[in-house]
């Protein structure tokens, strides 16, 4: 993953959501860049990351990868990038509203 892709989704990201004050990532160096701190300060928020080899500080959202591939991505073939945008934006719709409630 490069930065430029990261930052490009994060600004997307803030323009259809409400604005957090904390981002938590891993330590990538996408995550790491100056180019992406400087899009947390820009939106004055800070950045929280998980802790060199200790990978359950993202155990909610690699959970959440793990299903978001197996029930969607793994089952589709994807000729352009924003089939993969609007899939996965529907997707992200549905499980938090719909397959939530099936849950229970």
């Amino acid at each position: 993953m490069i930065k430029e892709l990261v930052n490009r989704s994060f600004s997307r990201a803030l323009s259809c959501a409400r604005r957090p004050k904390y981002l938590h990532s891993d330590m990538g160096s996408q995550y790491t860049s100056e180019l992406f701190e400087s899009n947390l300060r820009r939106h004055q928020m800070q950045h929280s990351y998980s802790l060199k080899g200790y990978p359950y500080d993202n155990a909610g959202i690699e959970s959440f990868h793990a299903t978001i591939k197996r029930e969607l991505i793994y089952l589709n073939q994807y000729q352009t990038l924003s089939e993969v945008i609007i899939s996965v934006e529907n997707y992200i719709y549905w499980f938090n509203t719909s397959r939530i409630s099936l849950v229970v």
